[in-house]
Parts: C-alpha cells; sequence; structure tokens
C-alpha cells in the first residue's frame, strides 16, 4: 500500500519545489501558473505520478527541482546551512537515479562561469560536494561507485576553493584572461570527461 501511495505523494510535493523557483525567478503569480501547469498537464511526470506507478522517476523530478531551487537559493542569500542542505539533497538524487551523475557536469559549468564571469564566492560549494561525496561513499557499496563518480565529485569538491582564489587574482587586474583560461579548462574537461559520459548514458 505505502509503495502504491509513494508516486503520488512524491509528484505532489513537485509542486513546492516548483512554485518557489517560478517565485524567486520572476513572481508569485508566476509560481502559481508554474505549479499549476506541472500538477494538470498530461504527460510522462503526471503518468510516473499516479497511484501505483512504483518506480523512481517520480522521485527523481522531486529532487533535480529541489536541488535546481537551493542554487536559486544560495544565489540570492549565501547562507551555509543552504550549503549543506544543497550537498544532502545532490547525494539523495545520485542515489535515485544513475544518470543523475550527468548533473554533476552541468553543475560544474554553471559554478565555472559564475565564478569567472562574475567573480562569485563560491568557495562554499566545496562542502556541498564533499558531503555529497563523503556521504556516496558511505551509502553505497564500493562496486557501485563508479571511477566518473567519484572523480567528479572529488574535482566539484576542490574547484570552487581554486576559481576563488583564480578569481581574488584576476579581480585584481584590469584585464580578464580568466575566461581564456576557463574555455580552455572547460574544453580539456569535455575531451577527458566526454567518453565517461558517453557510456554512462548508455548504460543507463
Amino acid at each position: 500500500v505505502v509503495g502504491a501511495i509513494t508516486p503520488a505523494v512524491l509528484g505532489a510535493l513537485v509542486v513546492l519545489p516548483v512554485y518557489f523557483i517560478a517565485s524567486k525567478l520572476s513572481n508569485s503569480f508566476a509560481g502559481l501558473a508554474a505549479a499549476l501547469l506541472v500538477a494538470i498537464i498530461p504527460g510522462e511526470f503526471l503518468g510516473r505520478s499516479t497511484l501505483g506507478s512504483t518506480d523512481h522517476h517520480v522521485l527523481e523530478t522531486l529532487l533535480m527541482a529541489s536541488v535546481m531551487l537551493f542554487i536559486i537559493l544560495i544565489r540570492k542569500h549565501n547562507n551555509w546551512w543552504k550549503y549543506i542542505i544543497f550537498g544532502i539533497l545532490v547525494t539523495m538524487y545520485i542515489l535515485t537515479w544513475n544518470g543523475a551523475q550527468l548533473i554533476l557536469f552541468i553543475l560544474a559549468v554553471y559554478i565555472f562561469l559564475d565564478s569567472v564571469i562574475y567573480h562569485t564566492k563560491i568557495g562554499k560549494y566545496s562542502v556541498s560536494f564533499l558531503i555529497a561525496l563523503i556521504m556516496t561513499k558511505l551509502l553505497l557499496p564500493d562496486v557501485s561507485i563508479t571511477p566518473f563518480l567519484f572523480m567528479s565529485l572529488s574535482i566539484l569538491s576542490a574547484m570552487p576553493i581554486f576559481l576563488d582564489i583564480l578569481s581574488n587574482i584576476l579581480s585584481r587586474k584590469k584585464f580578464n584572461i580568466g575566461l581564456v583560461l576557463g574555455f580552455v579548462l572547460l574544453l580539456s574537461g569535455l575531451m577527458l570527461f566526454s567518453r565517461d559520459i558517453i557510456f554512462a548514458l548508455i548504460a543507463n
């Protein structure tokens, strides 16, 4: 009974992060419109969140929306507790769906661009990804931790601190070589990880 009811409950909860995402990006009316649309529009999400649809996809959607919400909240108000919850949500998302590892690359690109272009202080993200790394290591068996996942979380744990240092150096200069350097690093990362990402997507 619990397994049959859970997808519907989780599907209803998705409305909350969707509302707050749209509200933070626009206004309360946009939040209500977004929440209404996600609740009533027919499609794959509605089918996965009905009674008896015992699969992980609705939880995956809830966690993905929650991760995106906390990125917005952190961008607006930089508080330690938000980074901690963000790290826990990333961990839960990874544990829910193997393909969620791809979001780590998306987060890396976002953090990188936010630091290099806007010189945002992002060092606290290291705490979030360190939490995700430790929790994943503790909760997943070793055979389930792929080299791509371990390497991605390890890099993301160190990258925000490195980018903060780089941003401090570049912000004191009249010229911004960080963008050029950043694109070089980004292209290098794409070359290194593209094969692993493709293999991970095929496997899932």
